[in-house]
Order: structure tokens, then sequence, then C-alpha cells
């Protein structure tokens, strides 16, 4: 493990429970923060929708001054012997929870965690594009910065859409990275796209794209930079033959969170509990319409039944 001991001001890290009211809305981020300590730190934590006793990681709740959080508000703070990963609800939990991840872990040795004990934040965003982004792979895997790649991505797009500023869906007049695609006023992106502003958002290239083939044939392309670290970074596995859907391969545990897949027609990166983030939906419409507003999310996967053609995976995943 990166990480061989970790406390958070004196209490051990394997000392706490995670403290969620509803498992079923709040389940992507209870795996992301279980899933970190478990796969870098060794230790798996409890979790319950009921306080019992002990110390407590409280996903949700409320402020310190137990005033309810707004939709994009986080905080990070610490009283009464527990941490508190501040926010609203699921989607700003996984911004809250990487924050905590990129400014207090490191990956050689014991993590000695000190936080304000008199409830004060340490953390404090009223922002969803406020992001601590120093260093994301100073302790990740590619696997999982792509995994919160998305999530950030995600957090981003409710948040302008919140502001009257959605994106719509188009193949063409796209920008090559989010940052770019916000101070364009021609606002659009499709699946191909979202998938490349996960990766360059992730520091893994900044020019180039990778893309699957849509002209006749059923394939997948690289260009510019992207070409360079998929090669490099990625295994590629052509499941053309296999002729299964994604649903199905989930089930049968051949798809892994973090994993890039193509279909004849489409792209989605596999997010955990089968879920994935996927750009092909419009906001109100089954399927992508040109000019159609959507609001990119991460959830149940939209496709399930879609066959699966290629499989892009990480070589540090597991």
């Amino acid at each position: 493990m990166p990480i061989s001991s970790a406390t958070i001001n004196g209490v051990k890290l394997s000392d706490f429970t995670v403290i969620v009211d509803n498992t079923e809305a709040w389940q992507l981020p209870l795996y992301t923060i279980t899933d970190f300590f478990r796969k870098y730190c060794g230790i798996t934590l409890e979790t319950q929708t009921e306080y019992r006793s002990g110390h407590k990681i409280v996903l949700g709740g409320n402020k310190s001054d137990e005033s309810a959080y707004g939709r994009f508000e986080t905080e990070i703070w610490f009283g009464d012997g527990n941490l508190h990963i501040g926010c609203a609800n699921a989607t700003m939990a996984q911004k809250v929870i990487y924050t905590f991840i990129h400014q207090y872990f490191k990956p050689d040795g014991s993590v000695d965690i000190i936080l304000p004990s008199d409830g004060t934040a340490k953390f404090n965003s009223s922002a969803a594009d406020d992001w601590d982004d120093a260093n994301p792979e100073k302790i990740l895997t590619i696997q999982d910065r792509i995994i919160r790649s998305c999530y950030k991505l995600q957090a981003i797009l409710e948040y302008d859409t919140a502001q009257g500023k959605p994106f719509t869906y188009e193949n063409k007049g796209y920008e090559a990275t989010m940052a770019a695609a916000r101070l364009n006023d021609n606002r659009t992106t499709n699946c191909v796209i979202v998938g490349n502003w996960a990766m360059k958002d992730a520091g893994f290239y900044t020019s180039g794209i990778y893309n699957h083939k849509y002209d006749g044939t059923f394939g997948y392309s690289f260009s510019g930079g992207s070409a360079d670290f998929f090669n490099e970074n990625f295994y590629v596995t052509d499941v053309r033959s296999q002729k299964k859907s994604v649903s199905k391969m989930v089930e049968d545990g051949e798809l892994l969170p973090g994993d890039i897949i193509g279909f004849e027609s489409h792209n989605q990166t596999i997010l955990p509990l089968g879920c994935a983030f996927d750009g092909g939906r419009g906001l109100n419409t089954s399927r992508p319409a040109a000019g159609a507003d959507f609001l990119r999310w991460v959830g149940a996967n939209p496709y399930p039944t879609m066959v699966v053609g290629f499989i892009f995976r990480s070589k540090d995943a597991k």
C-alpha cells in the first residue's frame, strides 16, 4: 500500500465509520471514499445510515452551524471527533472527496492530517468548478484519475446548466478542452468530445483526439498526443466477436471502472457500480439530437444493451 498508516486529528483512519443518510442515493461517492481507503491504505471502513458510537466520517450532513448546504456548496471540517465531508448531493460529494484526497494524502508512508477542531472549514467553496487541481497524479493511478475527471466534468456541466449555460449536442464546432468550451458562446460537445475532455482534464495529453470510426468501418483512431499516451499506457481489447452488451459484460466482471469502451456508433467511460459517464443523451431526449441541450450525468448506463466492440483499459487498472 502506498500509505502505510493514516490518522485524522490523531484518530486512526481505521477507527472511523462512514455515515450517510441514504446509501442508495449516495452510493457512488460512498464507493469512492471507501474504495480509496481500501486501495491506497489497506483499510476497509464500515458504513452505517445511523450513528452508533465512535468516530465518524459524515458524508453530506449539515454545516458546522447546523444550516443546510446549498446545491453547490462544499466543505471539509472536523468537529467533536468527526470528519465532515459536507455537501448537499452526491455529485458534489465527489468533488469534496477528491479535494480531500489531493490536499492531504501522499503516497509515501504515513499521513497525519490535522484539521481545525473548532468546526471551521478547512475547505469551503460555493462553485462546482472550484476544485483543488494541484498534482492530481501524485496519488491516484491512471485508472482512478479517469474516474475522477468524469465526476469533475459532471459537476461542472450541472453547474453551468444551473447558470443557464447548457451545452448542446453537436458533431461540429466543439473545442478541444472543456475550459476552452466554457469560454465559447458556441457551447457544443458529444460523446467522443466529453471523453477527450476528461482525459485532457486528467493531464494525460493536451493535443490530439481519440475517436471511434464512423465511416462505415468499426474501429478506432488516434491523433496527436493522444496516440502516444494510449499506446504507452493502455491495453486495447477487441471484443467485437463476443457480441455482448455492456450490461452483460459488467455482470460477468469483464469491465472495470475507468475502462473506455467503444460501440459501433458511440463510446463512454465505465464507472463503479455499473454506472457510466456518457455524452450521448440529450436533456429530455432519449437519444442524441443535434442542437438538443443536455445535462451530462454520471449515473445508470443509458445504453445497457449496446454491444461492446473495443475496451481501452489503463495498464494500472485493478
